[in-house]
């Protein structure tokens, strides 16, 4: 029984420390980003392979071309459910999809770029984005 909660108790660390040192590394990642040292925040953000935040920030990067040349096949390619249990299909394209449509995070609103992400939401199925289509009909 104590080689048992032993070893639960040195998951746990193990896993709380991967965490933390994943953290770290996004907030280093977003320090770069933010002084516009795109290359190095790039860098620290593709060697946190499976971190979900990680790949939705590079995702908003291709997609808009901040720091890197743009490239929507790339920035759909991270925005994929690659084997992430938490991931929804068709959410991470719904909510860049309202960042370019409220021009949040953005250089500047495109609601054209919006439909684009949200029609690739909606494709997945995911439901908030058949019903924004549906409120915004007409809109380009």
């Amino acid at each position: 029984m104590k080689v048992l909660v032993y070893l639960l108790l040195l998951v746990g660390v193990f896993t709380q420390s991967s965490c933390f040192r994943q953290n770290r590394a996004m907030n280093l990642a977003m320090d770069e980003l933010h002084k516009g040292n795109y290359a190095a925040g790039i860098k620290i953000l593709e060697g946190l392979d499976g971190n979900k935040e990680a790949r939705i920030t590079l995702a908003r990067l291709y997609a808009t071309g901040e720091g890197v040349v743009a490239n929507p096949k790339r920035a759909k390619q991270l925005l994929m459910c690659q084997g992430d249990v938490s991931c929804v299909p068709g959410e991470s394209e719904f909510y860049l999809g309202i960042d370019f449509y409220d021009g949040t995070g953005m250089p500047k609103r495109e609601p054209k770029a919006a439909l684009y992400w949200i029609n690739i939401s909606a494709s997945y199925g995911y439901p908030k984005a058949a019903a924004w289509l549906r409120m915004h009909k007409g809109e380009s």
